[in-house]
Parts: structure tokens; C-alpha cells; sequence
């Protein structure tokens, strides 16, 4: 459990090549004690990891074994966070149908057993929605997934607030993009996300739309 909140920590810090190293001995703890609920807590982790890295084909693995695990030993969190995090693999793949598939069933565990990690989902939702031109159904979900997570999980918010810019940005409201990733940009100074992390690139994305 320690490594394993060691790489969660650099991984959110952007620190990869550390929180690779602590995922995989956590990993191999998890196996040597046989706590089957670990393993897959740190699976899903790793398979964040690679899909950040852009390794897709590893991120996808561990993702269907994290998920095979958390059904296997009843963990129904842990399952749509694996659901979720899957759909957002496969919309930065590009395949949107079966993104919006995975990320409307994590909404769906979500809002039944941890409103936060919904909240989270929403927001990823809600980038496949605008770009699809349903720009109200995008803001109907943001301040919904907003609602579910401020003053709950900050990283995630910080995420929600950069989609926000760019579905701002793409409904033509230059103000409230620009509102959205000031705000974003405090949170992650805040957290001391650095470029190579989750939130870092997710800022990245946001400022390039803003630029464009």
C-alpha cells in the first residue's frame, strides 16, 4: 500500500520513471501475498501510467486485468474506475463510440457508489460531446461533474476546469474558457503538477486551444 501511494504520489507530480518503479514492487507484493484487491488497485494505476506514456497496447492490458480482478473479488468502485479509465484510453485513440460506451457505465457505478469518480468520468464526457457539437449536453455534465467533485478531489476538478476551457473555447465564450483555465492553472501550482503529469498535459491541452 505504501509503494503504491508512493507512485500515485510521483505519478501525479509527473515523477514516471519513479512511480513506475514503485508501482511494480507494489505490484509484486500484491501477487507475492496474494491480495488480489491490491493487485488490482495497482494494475489500474500502471495502466494509467502507460496510457499517459502513450504505450497503449500496455495500458489496455492492465486495464482488462485490472478490471477482470475488481469484477472477480466484488470491488464495484473499483470497476468503474477501471470502466472510466478505459474510455479515456479509447478516446485518446480516437474510437469515441466505445469511449462514450465505457465512461457512461463508470458514471452510472459512480453515482451509486462514489459520486467524485462520476464526477471525473462527466468531464472526459463531456470533451467527446463537444466535439461532437453538443455543446449543452458538454455543460450540462461539467457542472455536474463540477458539483461532484469541489471540495472533494482537487486533481480531479483541475482536470474538469482545463476540459472546461476547451469546451469554452469551442462554444466561442473566449471569457469563460479563459476564467476556467486561470483556475485550473492556480490548482496545479497549488499541487505541484508538473508538465509530465495527467494535469500538466491536460493544461497543455487547454492552452493550445486557447491559442488557436
Amino acid at each position: 500500500i505504501s509503494l503504491g501511494n508512493l507512485g500515485l504520489l510521483h505519478y501525479e507530480q509527473g515523477r514516471m520513471a519513479e512511480a513506475l518503479t514503485h508501482f511494480e514492487q507494489a505490484l509484486a507484493i500484491a501477487r507475492e501475498v496474494g491480495n488480489r484487491r491490491g493487485e488490482g488497485l495497482v494494475l489500474g494505476n500502471l495502466g494509467n501510467l502507460y496510457r499517459l506514456l502513450g504505450r497503449i497496447a500496455e495500458a489496455l492490458t492492465h486495464f482488462e486485468q485490472a478490471l477482470a480482478i475488481a469484477r472477480e473479488v466484488g470491488e464495484r468502485r473499483g470497476e468503474g474506475v477501471v470502466l472510466g479509465n478505459l474510455g479515456a484510453l479509447l478516446y485518446d485513440n480516437g474510437d469515441l463510440s466505445a469511449a462514450e460506451q465505457h465512461l457512461q457505465q463508470a458514471i452510472e457505478i459512480g453515482d451509486e457508489v462514489f459520486p467524485a469518480d462520476a464526477g471525473c468520468f462527466r468531464s472526459i464526457l463531456a470533451q467527446i460531446r463537444a466535439e461532437n457539437g453538443a455543446l449543452d449536453q458538454a455543460r450540462e455534465l461539467l457542472e455536474r461533474g463540477d458539483s461532484q467533485l469541489r471540495g472533494v478531489d482537487a486533481l480531479e476538478l483541475a482536470k474538469l476546469l482545463c476540459r472546461r476551457a476547451r469546451v469554452e473555447q469551442l462554444a466561442g465564450d473566449a471569457a469563460a474558457a479563459s476564467a476556467a483555465l486561470a483556475e485550473a492553472e492556480t490548482m496545479a501550482a497549488e499541487l505541484e503538477a508538473g508538465p509530465d503529469s495527467d494535469l500538466g498535459q491536460e493544461l497543455i491541452k487547454a492552452r493550445t486551444a486557447l491559442a488557436d
